[in-house]
């Protein structure tokens, strides 16, 4: 069993899943640890909605697809986006942002909230590390965040539990990776000052 530092420090982020949909007690797991994250004000207002339908998961390819054809790429705009953009418009790109996992994990937070984003953040990084210790793959998504203002997505997904009063903060992909063991990227960012 690794110790705490080695799953951090080789976790990487899965971009191919197989089709299998993982074991219920993991995910079980994975959803324990993102709960236990730590809050601002110990408010626990992150709202973790699992999503493992096949059918609602290629539905909500269609429609962010739709909804990011529709958008404008404007100038500074964060390159990610913009390369999203780029491809929905591509009639021809398989544009499968879940790399075909078998699970979506979404979180929502109040919406307002001045901590929304920190406290679904510490949720989610608990749960990429616990999938990383069972051996379940990961990757953040952004998609849903950038598309929280987007009609069409947000309707869709007041029926998967979204609450009214919420913004979409994160998300992410689960299941077992298709890909290859990677050795982690080196960490040349993410400056460190000391004051001591």
């Amino acid at each position: 069993m690794k110790n705490a530092m080695d799953i951090i420090t080789s976790r990487r982020s899965t971009r191919a899943y197989k089709p299998t949909q993982i074991d219920e007690s993991l995910l079980t797991s994975i959803i324990t640890a993102g709960r236990a994250a730590q809050s601002g004000g110990n408010e626990q207002l992150t709202h973790i909605i699992v999503i493992q339908n096949a059918d609602i998961l290629r539905e909500l390819i269609k429609i962010s697809k739709r909804e990011f054809a529709k958008m404008p790429c404007t100038e500074g705009m964060y390159s990610s986006l913009t390369s999203t953009i780029e491809h929905a418009r591509d009639a021809d790109f398989h544009f499968d942002w879940l790399y075909s996992a078998p699970t979506l994990v979404v979180l929502a937070h109040q919406k307002g909230h001045t901590n929304a984003m920190a406290d679904s953040v510490c949720v989610l990084q608990n749960m990429t590390i616990a999938a990383e210790a069972l051996g379940v793959g990961s990757c953040y998504q952004n998609v849903p965040h950038w598309l929280d203002a987007a009609a069409e997505f947000r309707e869709y997904m007041y029926d998967l539990g979204l609450g009214r009063n919420e913004t979409i903060t994160c998300a992410l992909t689960l299941g077992y990776s298709a890909e290859k063991p990677r050795p982690p990227l080196p960490r040349t960012g993410n400056p460190v000052t000391y004051a001591r």
